[in-house]
Order: structure tokens, then C-alpha cells, then sequence
């Protein structure tokens, strides 16, 4: 399918092919033209993990890949469209466009990119709003998004995911690197006892419930609520066929090395590392090792290798009263206390009538919950 907005050509497919990443490939090698922004500041086009077309390839979810040109042939913008359905609601599903960046050459070529996504989704079947979540790690992008998406004539919407996070600077040499923490979270970083642990890569997809099991029971001891689950399927694909973006750790202790005891995740976008996904079992052995730091180690280095110069440890809370989340947030900030603002949600209803009945039926199928 082919789309014309102004001076934009885009090309909209359901289905990557090499095309579309030979595309990307050449995308990413643009800069992003900013008119407040000296020469010397520009920086190239960005595009997360979840937005990438390998990841699309990977995610078994319906999407639409919008890929856009200026009238010189050059690429200018990319987007993908990710589709949600209800099982048992399916006249009311949703399109969300996750991790959105700095994924134009210009802010015009952005909201070309956005009019573009206006126009799709009336015509798609049974698909009534769309949410997207902003994502950078540079506040100027944050408002970027937040401006042009209003002049779109989307509205800005209570966030449904973590707005602020924590970010660790990985560059310099090793010494330099490890100078950056606390003399005790060097002590716990370089020497657990590593010889009554076993730590290793997860690579078999048969090891999942095990890990469903570690982020339950991590669930239950935060929050009170074990039922929790991750979509770990798509990680497991991609870190076969990509392996330099997507690390999976999990422990044990030595003697039972194909137990799980903890593991955790990461990914790469670009120079930036992103925490994903961690979790343990409840083991009073363990609870005395400080585990946590061992596979924390083992992810920082393999991210410096991946030539990352940041790491995200995937989101915090505030920490106050009633938080949940406060001793996690408390224990990722031992790490560092570089905090940042890296998301904002804007939503678009434009079938604001079938949007209004569904959440009334959530309402009272689920008292209390909060939807998209």
C-alpha cells in the first residue's frame, strides 16, 4: 500500500522483507535535523528495539511497518503499528505505536509520519483508538513528541507504564567504570560468591515456565499478587538470531545447575542498554548471597561490549507512601542516581462511541482497572 502526505511517500506493509530493513538500515544512517539545534549537536535518526523491523519479524503480533520518502527518494521516517484484539471483545481492539523516538529526520517529517497513521487506522476492522508511548532519553525529544502529537490532534493521556528511570553511564575503562559506584556495591559487584553459584546464558525456550515461575513469585513478594506474565517467546528468538541485542542470564546454585533460581534480562537500542525483565524464586539460602549484583555484573559488561555507552534499569517509582515498587526502586538506585524522564502516552479515540462501551464493560468486569 501506498500512502502520499505532502512531500511523504509511505509504503505500509503487514509483512517485513529485506527491502524494508535495507531500508532501516539506511534510515538510521540519517541525521536528525532539529531547528534549535546546532550543527554540532545533531544526531542520527533512532529507532528502539520495538520498533525495529527485527523485532517485528520475531513478535507474532498483527502490525503495519510504515516506511517513508521525501521526494529526492531518501528516507525519512519509520513507524510500526502493533494491534491488540480481545479474545472475547474483539470489535473493540486498540493499535499502539510502542517506544515511538526520534525515528524522523525532521519534526515536519514526524507528524507526516503521524498524519500517515490518522489515515490507516479508520480503515482498519474492528480497531476503535491508538495509543502511543513516547520514548527518548532526552527531554527536548519528550516535548518534541508530546507537541507534534497534539498538533496531530492527539490528546496527552495518564501514563500506563514507567515515566522516569534510572540510567548508568558505561563508558571508560574498567577502572573508571567501576569508580562510578559506591565502595560497597563494588564490593557486592566483583566479589559474590560466585563459587557456590552457577550462572549461565538461557537459551532454551523449554526453561520459560521456569521463568514465568521466578517473576510470579517476585510478584507476589512486592505487590501480593502473583499473577503476572511476560511475553518471553519473542526474546528467545531474537536472541538467537540477533544475539548481539538481547542477553538472558539466569542462576542457580552449583550443585543444581539446571534450576532457576533468578535470571535476568537486557536489551540494546543502539548505544543505550535497557533492563527488560528480572525475577527469583523465594530461597532463604539465596536471600544471603547477593545474587542480584552477580547477574547485574555480568549484564553491565556485556553491554560495554556491545559498545552501549548508557544502561536503563528499566523504570522506577517515587518510593512514597503505598508504593509497591519502593524497595525495588530503593535497590536500583544503589547503582546510581542519574534520573531521567524517558516516556510520555498521548491516545487518540477516533471511535470515541465504541471506545466509551468497552470500558464500561471493563468496569464492571474488573472494578477498578485502569485501561488503555
Amino acid at each position: 500500500m501506498i500512502l502520499k502526505i505532502k512531500n511523504t511517500t509511505f509504503e505500509i506493509t503487514d509483512k517485513v522483507s529485506q527491502k524494508n530493513i535495507e531500508f532501516e538500515e539506511e534510515l538510521l544512517k540519517q541525521k536528525r535535523v532539529l531547528p534549535y539545534l546546532d550543527s554540532a549537536s545533531i544526531t542520527n535518526v533512532e529507532i528502539s528495539y520495538y520498533q525495529r523491523c527485527r523485532w517485528l519479524e520475531v513478535c507474532e503480533k498483527e502490525y503495519l511497518l510504515l516506511q517513508g520518502r521525501n521526494e529526492k527518494g531518501e528516507p525519512t521516517s519509520q513507524a510500526a503499528i502493533i494491534f491488540f484484539r480481545p479474545a472475547k471483545l474483539k470489535w473493540f481492539g486498540y493499535a499502539s505505536i510502542p517506544y515511538f523516538g526520534s525515528s524522523a529526520t525532521s519534526l515536519d517529517e514526524e507528524q507526516n509520519l503521524l498524519e500517515a497513521v490518522k489515515q490507516i487506522l479508520p480503515t482498519i476492522k474492528n480497531v476503535t483508538r491508538l495509543h502511543i508511548r513516547g520514548w527518548s532519553t532526552k527531554t527536548h525529544e519528550l516535548m518534541n513528541f508530546e507537541a507534534v502529537s497534539r498538533r496531530a490532534g492527539l490528546k496527552i493521556m495518564d501514563p500506563t507504564y514507567y515515566t522516569r528511570t534510572l540510567m548508568l553511564d558505561l563508558t571508560g575503562t574498567d577502572e573508571e567504570f567501576f569508580k562510578k559506584f559506591t565502595k560497597r556495591t563494588i564490593i557486592k559487584l566483583k566479589t559474590p560468591k560466585r563459587s557456590e553459584l552457577f550462572i549461565r546464558e538461557i537459551k532454551n525456550e523449554e526453561d520459560i515456565p521456569k521463568l514465568q515461575n521466578a517473576l510470579g513469585s517476585s510478584f507476589k513478594r512486592t505487590t501480593g499478587n502473583s499473577d503476572s506474565f511476560f511475553e518471553f517467546e519473542p526474546y528467545f528468538k531474537m536472541a538467537k538470531k540477533y544475539p548481539e541485542s538481547t542477553h538472558m542470564l539466569c542462576l542457580s546454585f552449583a550443585d543444581s545447575p539446571d534450576e532457576i533460581l533468578a535470571y535476568c534480562m537486557a536489551i540494546t537500542h543502539g548505544s543505550l542498554a535497557e533492563m527488560v525483565s528480572i525475577g527469583s524464586v523465594y530461597n532463604e539460602a539465596l536471600r544471603k548471597i547477593d545474587y542480584t549484583h552477580l547477574m547485574f555484573h555480568d549484564i553491565f559488561l556485556w553491554a560495554r561490549e556491545q559498545g552501549c555507552t548508557h544502561i536503563d534499569f528499566g523504570g522506577i517509582t517515587d518510593g512514597s507512601q503505598g508504593d509497591l515498587l519502593a524497595g525495588i526502586s530503593k535497590f536500583k538506585r544503589t547503582f546510581t542516581n542519574t534520573e531521567v524522564e524517558i516516556g510520555r502516552e498521548m491516545i487518540w479515540d477516533f471511535k470515541p462511541n465504541k471506545t466509551w462501551v468497552f470500558k464500561k464493560i471493563q468496569s464492571i468486569k474488573n472494578p477498578g482497572a485502569h485501561s488503555i
